[in-house]
């Protein structure tokens, strides 16, 4: 029998102590391996929490509520000329916070913010913080989620700051949260009180009180519920009520939504509620400018904080900050800019000028004119930002850059004599129905027979230009004038477009229509004077712009930084030189309408420029540069009262103020100055050398005549056109009804099939339509007729004017066709009837200078830049319109 042992044991060997990093952790394969063990786990987090939690006690045992700041102590920002050039003005608040308490107003003025911004303000459980919001700010990037009690430390007892760390932060909800928790050192009514004393709301007022001055005129104890509630409403921002047509939407929406929630939480009663619902919106009065915004200057001051508004930054820091805000004004240039541009004391009260002056390479604007006082009422608007004209012909330039684009030289020949008539440029003949070529003539109905366009540009000759803006096609030269910075981003008409879309026709906006060439349009001072800045910068494009850098002056902490980049690409610099050459003839042709900048402007400094004059003379301009400084002064007209534009009556000596009298004599007063000292730089040279002009010639060949199809009937519109075109014909369609079994738009007539007819012809068309959408023809008898245009024109109506004489005064429409209330679809005509004012007795003395009366003196053409330099009729009629009201396609 086998004896039995008992197997042999190891010798048992004690597990190796675990080292601190113990992976890949052992008996594990793969991503196993590297995964902590659940002990890991929980302890990791239970010494996270341990730290947080004793980092929580630390900050709450260490933050103590402070004593109280002067919290109505509102800092002056103090803005800069350029470089060094001292002080331009000051950002302040109007008047010093006038401190009331919740016990001397009225439940509703007290509590309209509680309903507004905390509606749990009163609640025992009330934190002081609100968690959702903190959230909502930390998702969504941005400011915001402060209760009631956070704003009231962070203005009393922390004092206010521009850029908050989030050290500040969290101090600010720890006091805040302590705050709470003390309700007899710090009553809900106290707190309240303080809230009330030191909110924002818009118009440089802090506190409720001097809010309620600023909006209705009245002391905080006598705002009514729904004024209340609109204070309440607009305290998320301010600034913005004041700010658009959009910004008042935003605020009526507010404001309702604030007296609702008044409602709910029984701040006020039914009736109260009922009331103001029943009343309406209770408008502000108009806003009344700043004492420290008086004098020219306060436009400036203005577009300032409009502009920093539109760069996302808080403007209500400049009125209690103490900043620096540094301009990119010179100050020379802007002595310069308020002497030269203020009207003489002859002008009438609803004349205004302006000026702008900017630097080509950078967008900087080196002055800015807007006004004599920026205080005075009948002064308010920025003439320069604020209020749109005609550009006359300062928008041949860019017909003349889409000629070039399109290898047009400048040396093509045209035929200068006037008037003509062109099958392209028309108007509506209402007797018949039928478009009917409009006479184009030129300023002082003078002849030049063939002219180049080199020379047609110095002497502004209409005619020529609407010829070459028929061959280049109108959209082109509205694409030109929007690659040079006319209604695009950047532009000032883009920014005062709602939601920065697009709107049709808006100011600003080079419309696509064949009268464009003699700018019809209307546009902006400062983005005319972009465009012109776009030229003399090889066509490379730059934002205006006022600010160059905000700075905390405490810290030097640079707040703000201008940032603009320069669009290049736009166009072949090469065009830009031979356009430039065009327009120095302006002012070096000694006939030129532009010529008088060079009596105080030697000729080694180069100069180039146009002037303008719009239709029946409601604008004058002058729009020059230099490589390094594009300027653009304009003068209009415009009643307030009617409103509507209006004639500019002569001043300062002149028999008619046209581009080439007083603004081109402005202009070259503000640069002469502006120029000494700065270095000499030439222009880029043009593609071609100078040759002589042939000699005048008024005959026109005899065109070739083209036979109009007769296959053309039953086929759609578009064929039709196309062929008609391919033909060098000029098809316009006219919808007719009745023909209920073709399709839209299919040709059912062609008026002249089978006649031979020279080219370029219009060939009318007949085109089935659908249903045709009709509005109602507005009243404008007795209106001004540019009140009555305009009325129309907004209505979606062409306008034609048949002036007669009648007792009534003159240009007052005194009928109508077809009449108010007739449903009419749009793009129809309604042709006004205007007044020339009643037969003047033969007796009279003659009237000089009016703009329909031809002038005293001898002479046939404008009277000269300055009545003391030349002789009656020696000068040739100054650039941009034709000064007889003929020189766009509709009046």
């Amino acid at each position: 029998m086998a004896t039995w042992s008992a197997p042999q044991i190891p010798p048992f060997r004690p597990r190796a102590r675990k080292q601190f990093w113990n992976y890949p952790r052992p008996y594990r394969t793969g991503w196993k391996a590297w995964l902590p063990s659940w002990r890991f786990v929980v302890g990791t987090m239970l010494a996270g929490f341990a730290l947080i939690g004793g980092v929580a006690v630390a900050a709450w045992t260490g933050t103590t509520i402070e004593g109280e700041v002067a919290t109505a102590t509102l800092e002056t920002s103090v803005v800069k000329f350029a470089g060094d050039g001292g002080t331009l003005g000051e950002f302040k608040a109007e008047e010093d916070r006038k401190i009331v308490t919740v016990d001397e107003l009225p439940i509703w003025v007290a509590n309209a913010p509680v309903a507004s911004e905390e509606r749990d303000f009163y609640a025992p459980n009330n934190l002081g913080i609100s968690i959702p919001g903190i959230a909502r700010s930390i998702i969504n990037g941005s400011g915001g989620g402060s209760t009631l009690t956070q704003q009231y430390v962070e203005q009393y007892h922390m004092g206010w700051k521009a850029s908050p760390t989030y050290t500040d932060k969290i101090r600010e909800m720890i006091m805040a949260m302590k705050v709470r928790q003390d309700p007899e050192g710090y009553p809900v009514e106290k707190i309240l009180d303080g809230y009330l004393n030191v909110i924002n709301l818009g118009r440089g007022s802090f506190g409720i009180q001097s809010a309620a001055n600023a909006y209705y005129g009245k002391q905080a104890k006598d705002l009514t519920p729904s004024e209340s509630a609109f204070l309440a409403g607009i305290i998320p921002s301010p600034n913005t009520y004041d700010a658009s047509e959009a910004g008042q939407e935003w605020a009526q929406g507010r404001w309702k939504r604030t007296l609702r929630l008044m409602h709910e939480d029984e701040w006020i009663d039914d009736a109260q509620y009922d009331e103001a619902v029943k009343a309406g919106f209770p408008t502000p009065k108009e806003q009344k400018p700043r004492s420290s915004m008086g004098g020219p200057k306060g436009y400036v001051l203005a577009e300032i904080e409009r502009e920093l508004a539109d760069q996302g930054f808080d403007v209500s820091t400049l009125n209690r900050d103490g900043l620096v805000v540094h301009t990119t004004i010179d100050k020379k240039l802007q002595a310069r800019a308020e002497k030269e541009a203020e009207l003489p004391d002859d002008a009438k009260q609803k004349t205004r000028s302006s000026l702008v002056s900017i630097d080509p390479k950078t967008g900087a604007i080196r002055a800015m004119y807007g006004g004599p006082d920026y205080t005075e009422e009948k002064f308010g608007q920025n003439a320069a930002t604020d209020n749109w004209q005609q550009g006359g012909s300062t928008y041949k330039p860019f017909t003349l850059i889409a000629a070039l684009e399109k290898k047009i030289s400048l040396y093509e020949t045209y035929n200068g004599d006037e008037p003509q008539e062109f099958d392209f440029y028309t108007q509506r003949n209402e007797a018949t129905g039928l478009e009917e070529p409009k006479p184009v003539t030129n300023f002082g109905n003078q002849d030049f027979g063939e002219i180049n366009l080199l020379d047609a540009t110095a002497h502004s000759v209409n005619t020529v230009y609407v010829q070459l803006n028929n061959d280049v096609t109108s959209a082109a030269s509205a694409d030109v004038a929007k690659r040079l910075g006319l209604g695009v981003e950047g532009s000032n008409a883009y920014r005062k477009w709602e939601d920065g879309g697009k709107k049709e026709g808006g100011p600003g906006e080079a419309e696509d229509d064949i009268s464009n060439v003699l700018g019809t349009s209307y546009v902006y001072t400062v983005d005319l004077a972009r465009a012109y800045a776009t030229i003399a910068n090889k066509g490379v494009r730059t934002t205006p712009h006022l600010v160059d850098k905000v700075v905390n002056p405490d810290t030097g902490e640079v707040l703000y930084q201008a940032n603009y980049t320069p669009e290049s690409d736009l166009f072949d610099q090469q065009v830009i030189a031979d356009a430039t050459y065009a327009m120095q003839q302006v002012v070096d042709n000694p006939e030129g309408s532009g010529h008088f900048a060079r009596s105080m402007i030697p000729e080694e400094r180069p100069l180039a420029g146009k002037t303008g004059s719009s239709n029946d003379n409601y604008s004058a301009w002058f729009a020059g540069f230099t490589p390094q400084l594009a300027t653009v002064v304009g003068v209009y007209q415009f009643d307030t009262e009617k409103p509507g534009f209006e004639p500019i009556t002569p001043f300062g000596g002149f028999e008619a103020v046209t581009g080439g009298t007083w603004p081109v004599q402005t202009w070259t007063k503000f640069m002469a100055p502006a120029l000494e000292g700065m270095p000499i730089e030439e222009f880029p040279e043009p593609s071609l050398q100078p040759v002589p002009s042939p000699t005048p010639s008024p005959t026109i060949s005899e065109p070739a005549l083209i036979m109009v199809p007769t296959d053309l009937v039953g086929r759609p519109w578009a064929d039709v056109q196309a062929a008609l075109i391919a033909l060098g014909l000029n098809p316009q369609p006219r919808t007719v009804q009745g023909h209920g079994n073709e399709a839209p738009e299919t040709v059912v007539n062609v008026v002249q099939a089978g006649q031979e007819v020279p080219a370029g012809t219009q060939i009318d068309v007949e085109i089935t339509g659908g249903e045709e959408e009709t509005s109602t023809v507005p009243y404008v008898i007795d209106m001004n007729v540019a009140e009555a245009e305009t009325t129309l024109r907004q209505a979606g109506y062409n306008v034609s004017q048949q002036w007669v004489e009648n007792d009534a005064p003159n240009g007052t429409v005194i009928d109508q066709s077809p009449g108010a209330e007739t449903e009419l679809p749009p793009n129809q005509t309604v042709t006004i009837v205007v007044s020339n004012g009643p037969t003047e007795d033969p007796d009279d003395e003659p009237t000089c200078g009016g703009i329909f009366n031809d002038p005293c003196d001898d002479g046939g053409g404008e009277p000269s830049p300055d009545p003391t330099m030349s002789e009656p009729g020696t000068e040739p009629g100054p650039g941009g319109g034709n000064g007889n009201g003929n020189d766009s396609a509709t009046e």
